[in-house]
């Protein structure tokens, strides 16, 4: 759950599996596809949950889901690159104004933030994890 009154805000959080060949290609940006195809093994299938939170995150923030198409912006991917939208409609200044944020909720899991707020502002990031008794 993601909450802000001021600021669009989306959240997503996916359990690290194992994915069909060629879902990236499907729904990625050729972009975003090309820095996954120079990953082998479990440094590969982390960047894929890495692009689709983000990639989620986004669109839940934006409010236009899927039909907006998961190819039409590109997010960073690879392990030590700060977690952001690298364009929008190939765009790089529409980008600007958003800010990803990953999330480690549980083993095998990751999870993104996407909010679009003014360079100056400050993004508080509180994780409650639930336990069998909540």
């Amino acid at each position: 759950l993601a909450i802000c009154r001021t600021a669009e805000v989306g959240i997503d959080i996916e359990q690290i599996r194992n994915v069909e060949n060629g879902l990236a290609r499907r729904y990625f940006s050729r972009d975003e596809v090309a820095s996954l195809d120079a990953l082998e093994g479990d440094e590969h299938l982390q960047s894929f949950f890495r692009c689709w939170t983000r990639k989620e995150a986004f669109l839940k923030a934006t409010g236009e889901g899927i039909r907006r198409g998961l190819d039409s912006f590109s997010v960073s991917l690879a392990p030590d690159d700060e977690p952001r939208i690298l364009s929008i409609d190939g765009d790089e200044r529409t980008a600007q104004g958003w800010q990803l944020h990953d999330l480690s909720p549980a083993p095998d899991y990751h999870g993104a933030l996407a909010v679009r707020l003014p360079q100056t502002a400050h993004v508080e990031l509180k994780l409650h994890r639930l336990n069998n008794s909540d």
